[in-house]
């Protein structure tokens, strides 16, 4: 009647064919609950340690949808409940990220793209669904951040920014090398933003090397 001890042995598992939160869908939802533990009073419970996350196809206006896989600790009780740990995409994308969800149903994600190599694949495009169709990014490298807010019952709204060294690629029928860029992009509702701050290029080719 007072206290509430409980962890979950190994095989722990929790399926679900469907979850929605305002424009997030997510399909074929499996977690591996392993060493998970339930402690506290039965009125205030607090949940917490290591999870496997698998989504089979998320959909949201900004990304392609495809399947992710989270792996980290969690924290949670009745009211808010946080995570950290690291994501993958089937695109190849790979980002550490914190979430916090409060009382009021809100979620708030911080994301961390570590430095990425373009030369052994550029998981970009088949991730984000705005990205330039007619740029393509072959060397360099990139890093950036982002931070996204999921109000409860509002549209979403995210801030990101992607810094980039010695890129080369093709944009259009123009060959590009030796560029250095950052691009910030905001998100609010169906309002998509773009802006380039820095932006140089060592050399650019319509057809004449500028």
């Amino acid at each position: 009647e007072e206290h509430v001890d409980l962890q979950l042995e190994p095989g722990s598992q929790l399926t679900l064919e469907r979850l929605q939160q305002a424009d997030v869908q997510a399909r074929r939802l499996h977690a591996e609950l392993a060493a998970l533990k339930l402690t506290g009073s039965p009125q205030s419970p607090q949940l917490s340690g290591p999870r496997k996350l698998e989504l089979g196809e998320l959909r949201q206006a900004a990304l392609n949808p495809q399947g992710w896989r989270w792996q980290g600790e969690v924290q949670a009780n009745l009211d808010e409940q946080s995570a950290t740990g690291s994501l993958a995409a089937d695109s190849g994308l790979q980002l550490g990220l914190q979430l916090q969800r409060d009382a009021a149903g809100s979620m708030r994600l911080d994301a961390r793209l570590d430095e990425l190599f373009l030369r052994a694949g550029n998981p970009l495009p088949a991730t984000l669904r705005h990205w330039p169709p007619l740029l393509w990014l072959d060397q360099g490298r990139l890093h950036g951040q982002a931070h996204l807010v999921l109000p409860a019952g509002q549209p979403l709204r995210l801030n990101a920014e992607l810094s980039g060294k010695g890129l080369a690629g093709i944009y259009d029928r123009s060959s590009l090398s030796g560029i250095d860029a950052t691009l910030r992009l905001n998100l609010d509702g169906d309002r998509l933003e773009l802006q380039f701050p820095d932006l140089q290029a060592a050399a650019i080719d319509p057809g004449i090397v500028l």
